[in-house]
């Protein structure tokens, strides 16, 4: 079956069915084609003539191919050749082969070379040319076993039947790599120079990227199908961890450069090889016949798994581990029965011997397969051990463990004797390895569904071929299982009718009635269909039984279906007693039904559609629902108006008296809004009056988009043009409507009808002014979330398209609903303009007072007043320009000082020096903009000061971004370096900073200095003991903590302390003046630096130190000489040595600030000085020193 299978896999043989499919869809089918009325293949001659030219061009095709397989094949044969033809004439330097051997192996390459052009290796079911084979390269160090597993491997080498069986050892004499041509693949066997290149590193890689591009120039697609990587475990168990690491990097470096050559990704399999030479191995696998010898011994990992960044390599160490299981639980039975008690031991110590490879093989196999982000993920495949033949000496890894530990000598295994045999390499192969020839550069789950997509594509050709063959004898059958279909469907549907109870209401229950005879065949949901292709080859039945049971389907419709619908509209009354719009709406649609002359099919439609979408159950589906629809339509289409049952003249006329104490005019107003020429008008929106750029400087505070606004009935359009025009005649025509409301309906008076008008107009301003102050207090600037964005919302509010500018216009324009109405809505400029002039010309006649006061109170004059404080921004006055012109101009001055910061090339740097210049003054652009948004009216007050305050936020988060970022580049990074953890800031540290580093960074002009008087000094008050921020631009803070200001003050307390003379370096000086000496002692000698201070006993003498002293020693020395004559002293040195004896003394504070008690005490003697600085501020005793820790971030 299976070779059965390969066989349909061909593609001569697939592409042959192909064309069989369309010849018998020419055939059939064909007739069936028409091009402008021509038809070329109703006749059989011109079918004939078509599938004649479909197989003429499969053969061309067919000869293509071939002919492009051969040019191919011979391509490569000729590389191989010339590659052998431009080997070097003589041996390079270091090679022993001599000219004879090298001319000899040149000239069986080329005899060779000849009979691989003369003829095509055997594969399967065919002939294969050497390009379609698989290919895969060997690499590995020299000396691995590359050779020795092919040589092995049970493959078969077709060469050796013209050449005898030494041509299985490959051809291409190139010195550089063996070609082994086998029946089932090519196997490249590079030379083991190739891997490590440690010898004639460029000869090495430029012959082995020649090799690379030679492989891609003739293999084009897929290079390569595989990549075998040998590497001999002898080799790694002898090597150092160094040697182990480079071979790593070799053999990972020669993968990478085939990925980027190839650029495919190709499956890699690792064996280590000479497994032999592990100690026991032999004698383990003793009892193992040839067909176990064949098979597999490692671990293969999954194909298609998703990388990680540990790698398919973390498989690793689990699948070593359950390898070992597999050993250790073959142990008993090799111990039980092996005899001989030397091979006993070495099989029971096997198993240890081979899990002592794990701590070798996992880092080295990590090293080259880790996943890197730069490099293509390697597709490890799997890891296997192998041995081609036995040399050598095994290596006894826990043998040799123990005697090292115990240095004993070690002993070596006696060598193998006897005939070699493979383990575990021929199936590697030919069951593993070539099977997945087609993993390189393809992708798994992509080839098994373009398989699938094959199969279901044949499977359709089938399909379709079978089908037009049988379209001309399925015409009678089909219809003749039609009219068995239709007195079928029809005898259960007459059983459905007869069980069918009148007095139900449910719809849905006659749901799959009404369904069943809606869609009998060649009925009503018929009745816009053609003939069907296969039925109309003139023995049609559809239109002969399509009209009975269109008519069947009417006559339900009224009796079943009707009914049911007025039934439910009776409970909608019922349930609609406390609403009284809803129920005015229903009892109208109740009543069209029996009302010939007010019925409308499309109001009873629309209102049944909301109703079933609103009041169905939830296990109602939108399909059901839209059945209801389609049977109400077609029950609607004949007898209109006329109902199947009496209506309920008791529950109309309960409704009625409800409706009745409804007031009328605002049953009138709701009748307004649902009026379809209110919906007509255009909406409001924010995204339309304000322009495009709108998106980008406005928002919704509760978050509702842009382009949802105001009903186009509360526009300035919506009033005059709907409301005003059409509110009388419609509190006309409703207050008319009696055959809803019966006899007590109100008579239309003309005078009560004025007066209703008035009544509906004022329901409706007051909805007006409501509509339009929600969406203006739901209205703001959008927030700046960088200063950027920031820039770019200025630059759009202050442009001369401004969308602030638009949208209060266009407020105004809806607003100003007591301006004249112009012939041509929309151009909000002249209405406001005509505004003007109206107020001018009055104002001349009239004081401003007068006029107001003359002035008609209008009902429209109320919303206009609402919003004219905003309105008054865009009307300009005489001779001048609208408000609204200098807030822009206030807006263009801000987005000219945002964008000179923005735009600069330090933006953080820029932002510091417009900070510094406003620092204590009060924020003068943004000050300006905050001070007139003051006299601003509501809600574009809040909408400015936002602004206002958005760039003043921004501005100063660029200094704090700014100062962050100098202050993590320069001063951070040498503190670590050079100052933190370090005495003296840490007194317990053995490490010191030195003088110039300390003053370095605390000094005059250092890193904090400099940083301080350089970007904050113009923002601290520095005047008092303690030191506080001033203000910044606009009112704002730096964002930087008191903390943080603390530690600059203490940086400035140790620069004034220890840099007095105001040098680079620290200099103290001071007075030591004796002030007592121990009974017991007769001297005291402090040597600080070379400065000697001689205390005996008698007139004490003061001295006057320097540290650190001109010449320094760099050593502070302490001595103590008894009366007995010994000399107790203790020695420190450094730069820092002087504070650190300081340290050890007990240094006392006095009532003067500059003046200490220090008492020098070793081995119960003691010396007292008192120490006198040359000012208050001192390094001794200095809590700004203790107390100092340079911030991580300002």
């Amino acid at each position: 079956m299976k070779r059965l299978l390969n066989l349909l896999r061909r593609p001569w043989l697939l592409s042959l069915l192909g064309l069989i499919a369309l010849a018998v869809i020419v055939w059939f089918l064909g007739p069936l084609l028409s091009f402008a009325g021509w038809e070329p293949l109703v006749s059989a001659t011109g079918r004939l003539v078509a599938i004649a030219v479909l197989a003429a061009l499969w053969g061309l095709n067919r000869l293509r191919r071939a002919w492009q397989a051969k040019r191919t094949n011979q391509a490569i044969l000729d590389g191989l050749t010339s590659g052998a033809a431009e080997a070097p004439a003589g041996p390079a330097p270091g090679e022993v082969e001599s000219a004879e051997e090298l001319a000899t192996i040149r000239k069986r390459f080329e005899e060779a070379l000849a009979v691989l052009k003369q003829s095509r290796l055997k594969h399967r079911f065919g002939r294969h040319y050497i390009y379609e084979l698989p290919w895969y390269v060997i690499i590995g160090p020299p000396g691995s076993g590359k050779t020795t597993a092919l040589l092995n491997s049970g493959l078969h080498f077709p060469l050796a039947e013209r050449f005898g069986q030494d041509a299985i050892r490959g051809v291409g004499g190139t010195r550089n790599c063996d070609w082994w041509f086998t029946d089932e693949a090519v196997l490249l066997d590079t030379a083991g120079r190739y891997t490590t290149q440690d010898s004639f590193e460029s000869v090495d890689r430029a012959a082995w990227m020649g090799f690379l591009k030679l492989l891609k120039r003739h293999r084009r697609r897929r290079p390569i199908n595989g990549v075998l990587v040998a590497v001999s475990v002898a080799d790694l168990l002898q090597q150092s961890e160094g040697e182990r690491a480079a071979h790593a990097r070799a053999i990972k470096q020669r993968i990478h450069e085939l990925h980027q050559e190839f650029g495919i990704r190709f499956p890699i399999y690792f064996t280590f090889t000479k497994c032999d030479l592990v100690a026991g191995f032999m004698e383990f696998f003793a009892d193992l016949g040839r067909e176990e010898r064949a098979q597999v011994w490692g671990m293969t990992f999954p194909a298609e798994e998703t990388e990680t960044e540990a790698g398919l390599v973390r498989h690793f160490g689990p699948e070593f581990d359950a390898l070992l299981q597999r050993l250790n639980a073959r142990l008993v039975e090799r111990l039980q029965a092996e005899r001989d008690p030397q091979r006993r031991n070495l099989i029971y110590t096997f198993p240890q011997q081979f899990g002592t490879l794990k701590t070798l093989l996992e880092p080295f196999l990590g090293e080259i397969f880790q996943p890197s982000r730069f490099e293509t993920p390697p597709q490890l495949r799997g890891v296997y051990f192998t041995s081609g033949t036995q040399e050598g000496s095994p290596i006894d890894r826990v043998m040799g463990s123990v005697a090292a530990s115990f240095r004993l000598d070690r002993q070596s295994l006696p060598a193998f004797v006897g005939h070699g045999q493979s383990y575990f390499i021929t199936r590697l192969f030919r069951d593993l390895a070539f099977p997945e020839a087609d993993l390189a550069g393809t992708n798994l789950r992509l080839e098994r569904q373009r398989r699938w997509l094959e199969r279901v594509v044949y499977a359709a050709a089938a399909g379709v071929t079978l089908l037009a063959a049988a379209a001309w004898t399925t015409s009678y059958t089909t219809n003749k299982a039609y009219v068995s279909e239709v007195d079928s469907q029809v005898q259960a549907i007459q059983a459905q009718i007869d069980a069918m109870d009148p007095d139900q209401r449910d719809l849905i229950s006659v749901l799959p009635l009404m369904d069943a005879l809606r869609n009998l065949p060649g009925g009503y949901a018929a009745k816009d269909e053609g003939v069907p292709l296969l039925m109309g080859l003139g023995l049609y039945q559809g239109d002969k039984l399509g009209t009975e049971a269109k008519s069947v389907y009417q006559r339900v419709l009224r009796r079943a279906f009707l009914p049911r619908v007025i039934l439910r509209l009776e409970d909608q009354l019922r349930s609609g007693m406390g609403k009284p719009d809803y129920l005015y709406e229903a009892l109208r649609v109740y009543l069209m039904l029996d009302d010939p002359d007010h019925f409308d099919a499309a109001t009873v439609r629309t209102w049944m559609a909301f109703d079933w979408e609103q009041n169905l159950p939830r296990d109602v589906s939108k399909e059901q629902r839209q059945q209801l629809e389609a049977h109400l339509a077609a029950a609607l289409e004949r007898e209109a108006g006329t109902a199947p049952i009496p209506l309920d003249g008791e529950l109309v006329s309960r409704a009625r008296e409800v409706l009745l104490r409804v007031p009328l005019d605002q049953r009138i107003y709701a009748r307004i809004r649902q009026e379809k020429i209110a919906n007509e008008i255009p909406d409001f929106t924010i995204s339309g009056a304000a322009g495009p750029d709108a998106p980008l400087v406005f928002v919704r505070k509760s978050g509702l988009p842009l382009n949802q606004g105001v009903p186009g009935l509360y526009t300035y359009d919506g009033y005059h043009q709907v409301f005003a025009r059409q509110a009388p005649d419609l509190v006309r025509e409703l207050a008319s409507e009696s055959w809803i409301l019966g006899p007590q309906a109100p008579t239309a008076d003309p005078a009560k009808l004025q007066e209703l008008v008035a009544s509906v107009r004022r329901l409706y301003l007051q909805d007006y002014i409501a509509r339009w102050s929600d969406l203006l207090d739901d209205l703001d600037i959008a927030p700046f979330t960088s200063l950027r964005q920031g820039v770019e919302i200025l630059r759009v509010l202050s442009g001369p398209d401004s969308p602030l500018k638009r949208l209060l216009v266009a407020v105004a324009r809806e607003t100003m609903l007591d301006r004249q109405t112009e012939a041509e809505t929309g151009l909000v400029e002249r209405a406001t303009d005509r505004v003007s002039a109206l107020r001018d010309r009055f104002g001349r006649l009239f004081s401003e007072r007068a006029a107001t006061a003359a002035a008609p109170d209008t009902p429209e004059r109320q919303v206009s007043q609402r919003f004219e404080p905003l309105n008054r921004l865009v009307v300009a006055p005489e001779d001048g320009a609208p408000p609204i012109d200098g807030l822009i101009a206030s807006l263009n001055e801000l987005y000219l000082y945002v964008n000179a910061i923005a735009s600069a090339a330090d933006r953080g740097g820029a932002a510091l020096e417009a900070a510094r210049s406003q620092a204590g003054m009060g924020g003068d652009v943004v000050g300006k903009v905050r001070t007139e948004a003051d006299r601003l009216p509501l809600p574009l007050q809040g909408w400015v000061k936002g602004v206002a305050a958005d760039s003043a936020g921004m501005t100063i988060g660029g200094v704090s971004a700014h100062l962050n970022n100098v202050w993590t580049s320069t001063v951070l990074p040498f503190y670590r370096q050079a100052i933190s953890g370090r005495y003296p800031l840490v007194r317990s540290s053995d490490r010191e900073a030195t003088l110039e580093d300390f003053g370095r960074f605390f000094g005059p002009g250092g890193l904090m200095d400099d940083f301080f008087k350089k970007y904050l000094e113009s923002f601290v008050d520095t005047s008092g003991s303690q030191w506080s921020w001033r203000a910044a631009a606009g009112g704002s803070r730096l964002g930087i903590s008191n903390a943080v200001l603390q530690q600059f003050q203490n940086a400035a307390a140790i620069r004034d302390a220890f840099f007095p003379a105001g040098g680079q370096t620290p200099a103290v000086s001071f007075t030591l003046v004796p002030q007592g000496l121990d009974a017991g002692v007769s001297r005291f000698l402090l040597d600080l630096e070379g400065q000697l201070a001689d205390y005996r006993h008698g007139p004490t003498r003061q001295v006057r130190l320097t540290w650190p002293a001109a010449n320094s020693t760099g050593q502070v020395r302490l001595v103590f000489e008894d009366t007995a004559g010994n000399r107790p002293g203790v020695t420190e040195t450094g730069p820092w040595a002087w504070f650190r004896v300081l340290d050890k003394a007990t240094v006392e504070p006095t009532a003067v600030r500059d003046r200490f008690k220090v008492t020098f005490s070793l081995g119960g003697h003691s010396a007292s000085y008192e120490l006198q600085a040359s000012s208050v501020r001192n390094p001794f005793k200095l809590d700004a020193l203790e107390a100092f820790r340079c911030p991580e971030r300002l």
